[in-house]
């Protein structure tokens, strides 16, 4: 019987089709930065045996103990980044946040090698295949948190890391009214208070980053000074308690302090010590597919493959731009493309149009099913997120239950910006290529699926993009439709 990859394991668990089938347990043989811990091989099986309706209707001590584990993991998780929790809807952790101090980091690495222990205490064949394929996807997940943690190592290499955590903690306060003003702005002022130890934390742990990583951080660590001084007072100035306004406002001038101070040590000293590689290396790389994606497929078999799709789409370029216009070369044609470009004031307006044609073909032409939900609204991009991103989207957590709005963030060019940069962000968003973005990011991507991810059943499937915010489950959908999207069009076109 042909071997089976990671991937094709979990999918044939999934469909319950490889009843029969030995699945690949190459990630349960890694160990994943120093942790003792590993899950031993799986059963034979890979579905779950025969039961009657009455042991059907009663979780099996293996599938009791498992739904255990899942509700410690991530109890465990989101403490450690309680943002996310914020973003995925619990909001328990909502006054919560570390320092990242090694001592945190160090904290959490032992959590995780310890989780990889309990997981390999159940019996995999005892679960019923909806757990067995949660198993398999959470010890992968777990395994990639600590390949994170301990061999690529962001906490120690990007002072950005630190920005990100300390941006995110207030903004997921302060997006959505999932709680009354007053009681963010108490949880806002509570995590506000740690964020200087956070930014001290990057000062320790920190050595040594690629230059570019402490450019961006730069840009990151301004944005956020003037999202501190500007859009986060605006955001709580109608909460009623007075005191509470005070506390902030105290507590506020001392982040913009500690901020203006991590500033200044960005630029005038760590700038100066920026010569690290940004590679992760090929056995870090490895480890990242395997537990991320679950592909095992060596390394140069990849690359081959990424060239031989390459040149494929080299073709069609040529191809494609020969049938526009002949006389010119193909990026020329694709200049001139680009050259239809939006004026800035109308990006916002003209890309919520977009969505409403996009929309209305989705559910004309019945392409994927939309749950029931608010149409997400078009904003420019926050501050402290345009350094690293064009477009995005942000829908409420699969866990949220009292704000449901979604919001699609596009980024305008910034008022301190070149004349030269600011056209070359208005071609980018031409009117072709804000169509393939939106499709990516909305319709029928990104904001699709977040509607249907709130409605599995499987508690740890659903808070999978928390544990990993990129991956092949989110983006391999929106790539998918960027391309199926035009071929619907075009099979439409020709009826």
């Amino acid at each position: 019987m042909k071997k089976m990859t990671r991937r094709e394991s979990i999918w044939a668990m999934a469909s319950a089709l490889a009843a029969t089938g030995a699945a690949a347990k190459a990630a349960s043989q890694e160990n994943s930065g120093g942790g003792q811990a590993q899950p031993g091989a799986s059963g034979s099986q890979t579905g779950a045996k025969p039961a009657t309706e009455a042991q059907a209707a009663q979780p099996s001590q293996a599938d009791q103990s498992f739904q255990g584990f899942v509700d410690r993991y991530f109890d465990g998780f989101f403490q450690f980044d309680p943002a996310q929790a914020t973003s995925a809807g619990i909001h328990k952790y909502d006054a919560e946040l570390p320092a990242y101090s090694n001592t945190d980091i160090q904290a959490e690495i032992r959590r995780n090698q310890h989780a990889l222990w309990e997981l390999r205490k159940i019996p995999d064949d005892a679960l019923s295949a909806d757990n067995q394929f949660d198993a398999r996807l959470l010890e992968s997940l777990i395994r990639g948190h600590l390949l994170d943690l301990t061999g690529i190592r962001a906490w120690a290499k990007d002072p950005n890391f630190y920005n990100d955590v300390s941006s995110a903690a207030l903004f997921t306060l302060v997006e959505r009214d999932f709680a009354s003003l007053d009681d963010r702005l108490k949880s806002l002022v509570a995590r506000a208070k740690r964020i200087p130890e956070v930014l001290n934390s990057a000062r320790t742990n920190v050595a040594n980053p690629p230059g570019i990583y402490t450019q961006v951080a730069i840009g990151q660590a301004q944005a956020e000074i003037d999202f501190l001084q500007n859009a986060l007072p605006q955001a709580v100035a109608g909460a009623r308690s007075g005191s509470l306004k005070a506390e902030f406002n105290i507590v506020n001038q001392q982040v913009l302090t500690a901020y203006a101070q991590f500033l200044d040590y960005l630029k005038n000293s760590l700038a100066a010590q920026s010569h690290g590689e940004f590679a992760i290396g090929a056995e870090n790389f490895r480890k990242m597919l395997l537990y991320d994606e679950m592909v095992d497929t060596p390394i140069r078999r990849l690359l081959a493959i990424g060239e031989s799709e390459l040149r494929r789409t080299q073709s069609q370029f040529i191809q494609t731009a020969k049938i526009l216009d002949a006389t010119k070369s193909p990026l020329e044609v694709f200049r001139s493309l680009s050259l239809e470009t939006l004026d800035a004031n109308q990006i916002l307006k003209n890309t919520q149009s977009v969505l409403d044609s996009l929309r209305q073909f989705v559910l004309t032409h019945e392409i994927v099913t939309v749950p029931p939900a608010p149409i997400p609204q078009v904003k420019q991009t926050p501050a402290f997120m345009a350094a690293l991103t064009f477009a995005s989207m942000d829908a409420p957590g699969p866990l949220e239950k009292n704000s449901i709005q979604s919001y699609y963030y596009v980024t305008l060019p910034g008022a301190d910006w070149s004349s030269a940069q600011q056209q070359q962000l208005l071609q980018f968003f031409n009117p072709y290529a804000l169509r393939i973005i939106s499709i990516h990011e909305v319709y029928p991507g990104h904001y699709v699926q977040s509607l249907w991810l709130k409605r599995l059943a499987s508690k740890a499937r659903k808070l999978e993009p928390s544990l990993k915010v990129v991956g092949t489950n989110c983006e391999g959908w929106a790539h998918y439709c960027e391309g199926m999207m035009p071929d619907a069009h075009a099979e439409h076109d020709t009826r």
